[in-house]
């Protein structure tokens, strides 16, 4: 195990600063992957009382973590200064979410509430960029998963050790759910589920460390079933045969690979009027609540929120404000006081900067589709089938959870990641006499199926 770890974390370069600035960085990155703190940090919400009256930990420790996690991110971007405001500067429509976000503090519930989380949002963005300009795709990939390994192990010991952290217990019906060092149950299977997509597409060539991927994604698989967390199943599912899928596309001709994709989602429109025409039957198939756990009662009471502000919403971050302001009326009729998020990302974005914002965050998506689209029919590197995966996996997860513009929060960066990424390698790929340029950052995919084939 410890050679394996070895031969992970050693990028390419041999860079013995990039090996430390790994290993530093791999604790920000856990404490985002918790997005508000650990299972221990909140251990008093894992409870039936707790979970209702109790939303995210603002206490002084809390926000004392937040503070340190964000000064050594300050620290460790200080020297991409200029290269990261280079980047904001490039993509001004990535750019325009901050500026929006603050301009919401004009109309906003609560205003100092909105102010401090555009600033992270600010940073949050700046720390993308700096993951960009900091590493290597295939190094970032080996610093994800060694986040996701460090996940798995901590939440196996807290299961077993202090199950009062590790396993959730707020009602009979997730009783026994794993949850690990995550807050909730959902939380954990999304999270290890976007950790698992690296393991797919890193390049390795130690044999150990091919080892390591095959344990690494068994450990992961085995979280994301124990958290017995649908919406994970169902995203972890599709997000497996969608990269098979990419294997066996990036083989075909390019005309083949269009009539394919066209009828794919002409297959899954046919499948999506089925299952809505169907819906109840099919949920109570497989034992679930057709209301999925309360949710379409909730999406029904926000809509209302949503249509009294339909342009701007009610401010970044805004919204939600417990027994306080307009969430007041959810959280009365769903009886939960600490209720403190929409169950749905775009209803989520919505309700904080109206449709403008939602626009706004599809246009930044749609040119990510589209910079994807134009790289795949040109031999995608293994980056670029990491970023396509990793754009996929925020469509499926913000389905019927997730948060598009979550400040503190892993997912979120590495969608923005993916985003500038995407934008990177499709700029490089249009440049004349590029190609080389365009793949050394990782190894091209002109033999990606035989490379693939041994993971």
């Amino acid at each position: 195990m410890a050679t394996a770890v070895r031969s992970m974390m050693i990028p390419a370069t041999q860079s013995v600063t990039t090996l430390v600035v790994s290993w530093v960085l791999m604790v920000p990155l856990l404490v985002f992957a918790s997005q508000w703190g650990f299972s221990f940090e909140h251990g008093t919400i894992n409870t039936a009382v707790g979970s209702l009256t109790q939303s995210a930990d603002d206490s002084l420790s809390m926000k004392l973590q937040s503070a340190l996690v964000y000064f050594t991110c300050a620290c460790l971007m200080l020297p991409f200064a200029r290269a990261i405001r280079a980047n904001f500067y490039k993509d001004m429509l990535v750019s325009s979410l901050p500026v929006l976000a603050f301009l919401s503090i004009a109309w906003s519930q609560f205003p100092m509430v909105t102010l401090v989380h555009a600033v992270l949002l600010a940073a949050n963005i700046a720390f993308a960029f700096y993951l960009l300009e900091r590493f290597k795709t295939n190094d970032l990939l080996k610093v994800l998963m060694m986040v996701g390994m460090v996940a798995v192990i901590g939440g196996l010991f807290l299961i077993v050790l202090f199950p009062q952290y590790g396993v959730q217990s707020r009602s009979s019906v997730t009783s026994g759910a794993w949850q690990g060092i995550f807050p909730q149950k959902n939380i954990s299977g999304f999270v290890l589920t976007n950790l698992l997509l690296p393991a797919f597409f890193v390049q390795f060539r130690s044999h150990y460390a091919k080892a390591f991927r095959i344990l690494y994604i068994g450990m992961v698989l085995g979280m994301v079933a124990m958290s017995r967390s649908a919406g994970a199943w169902v995203t972890c599912a599709a997000c497996i045969v969608f990269v098979l899928a990419m294997r066996g596309l990036v083989r075909m001709p390019h005309k083949e690979v269009a009539a394919i994709v066209f009828l794919f989602v002409g297959i899954v429109a046919i499948a999506g009027v089925c299952v809505y025409r169907n819906f109840d039957l099919l949920m109570y198939s497989i034992g679930k609540d057709p209301t999925l756990t309360g949710r379409t009662t909730i999406w029904s009471s926000l809509l209302a929120s949503v249509m009294k502000r339909p342009m701007l919403g009610y401010g970044y971050t805004a919204f939600w404000g417990g027994l306080q302001g307009e969430s007041a009326n959810t959280a009365v009729l769903m009886h939960w006081p600490g209720m403190g998020y929409a169950e749905n990302g775009v209803l989520e974005l919505c309700l904080e900067l109206g449709i403008i914002g939602v626009a706004l965050y599809l246009f930044v998506f749609l040119r990510a589709v589209k910079d994807a689209a134009h790289c795949f029919m040109r031999c995608p590197s293994p980056a670029v089938m990491w970023y396509i995966s990793s754009l996929f996996f925020v469509t499926v997860s913000n389905i019927e959870a997730g948060k598009l513009l979550s400040t503190s929060d892993l997912g979120f960066m590495l969608s923005l990641v993916t985003f500038a990424g995407l934008r990177r390698e499709a700029q490089l790929s249009r440049l004349p006499g590029r190609h080389q340029h365009h793949s050394e950052r990782m190894a091209p995919a002109n033999n990606l199926p035989e490379r693939m084939a041994r993971l």
